[in-house]
């Protein structure tokens, strides 16, 4: 775990260190009809993920997120319409996550704890700011399935398995066709390898 509560690996904290625990995220959605059929793959599969979403998506599909709130996944801030958080000043970084925060909070009753930035393009100053004054947790992640240049659904499964340790973060995107159809594949696997899935704040806090 890095400095300003920024993670990439996250460890779990489980009493059995055995336990072999990961955390699939997926980033840019909600899709109006590629992330249900996601929700209801992992339904069946009765896995929990994270969400990093993006404010001007949440507000056209309020009912996706919280059917997902409802389902046990988190919901993550992912901003409102994907900019370089970086290249912003901090009153347009708190615009951007303010308006997220309030769509998912319409949508869920809820305000996220976690924020992935768009890109994973992020700064030492950046992260200070998000942590001290917006309360957010930085998550990136330690493997990236690289799925947004459209691979296979085969290769996006070979890559999400290949180099997969406990604490794990798992980059991945509900708006690819592939994605969704790799995903139970990934959790079947996963499962034979004897890792468990958790949302990302889930394997934070080691419950």
């Amino acid at each position: 775990m890095a400095n300003h509560r920024k993670y990439t690996t996250v460890l779990s904290r489980k009493k059995d260190s055995t336990s072999k625990y990961v955390a699939l995220t997926f980033d840019d959605g909600p899709h109006g009809t590629l992330t249900p059929r996601l929700i209801n793959a992992l339904r069946k599969k009765k896995v929990v993920v994270t969400f990093f979403v993006m404010g001007i998506k949440a507000e056209m599909h309020p009912s996706i997120l919280y059917t997902a709130a409802m389902d046990g996944h988190e919901i993550g801030n992912h901003v409102y319409d994907h900019p370089v958080l970086s290249k912003l000043s901090f009153a347009e970084v708190h615009d951007q996550i303010n308006r997220t925060n309030h769509a998912i909070w319409k949508a869920t009753n809820s305000t996220p704890t976690i924020l992935r930035p768009p890109y994973g393009n992020t700064n030492r100053k950046l992260n200070e700011y998000l942590t001290k004054i917006e309360n957010l947790d930085v998550i990136m992640w330690s493997l990236d399935t690289n799925d947004w240049k459209r691979p296979s659904t085969a290769v996006i499964v070979k890559r999400a398995l290949e180099k997969l340790v406990p604490g794990t973060v798992i980059l991945c995107h509900d708006i690819h066709p592939d994605t969704i159809e790799a995903v139970p594949l990934i959790i079947d696997e996963a499962h034979k390898l004897g890792f468990q899935f958790l949302t990302v704040s889930q394997m934070i806090q080691g419950t």
